[in-house]
């Protein structure tokens, strides 16, 4: 089963509860550690870079400045190819 969107609440059966909880870990915990890095004088307007098959499903809940990045690693590798063989 992938995740497409962010679950509906409440959950109205077992799959969708544990959804909705996985769900509520992953973007708590995600915009806990960012706002403790934010909090710090330098950090505070850090830019957050989420990568991932499913970034773009956490950016909607994190605080601006926020940016995703479609196949960051793809890209990196394939810079590193092109140089390889420049």
């Amino acid at each position: 089963h992938y995740v497409t969107e962010s679950p509906k609440l409440p959950g109205k059966n077992t799959m969708e509860a544990i959804a909705a909880g996985v769900h509520a870990s992953l973007v708590g915990g995600a915009s806990h550690l960012i706002k403790t890095y934010r909090s710090r004088v330098d950090w505070n307007e850090a830019v957050v870079v989420i990568t991932g098959g499913d970034g773009n499903l956490l950016v909607p809940h994190i605080d601006p400045p926020v940016r995703y990045e479609e196949h960051l690693v793809l890209k990196g590798l394939f810079r590193v190819a092109k140089s390889l063989s420049a």
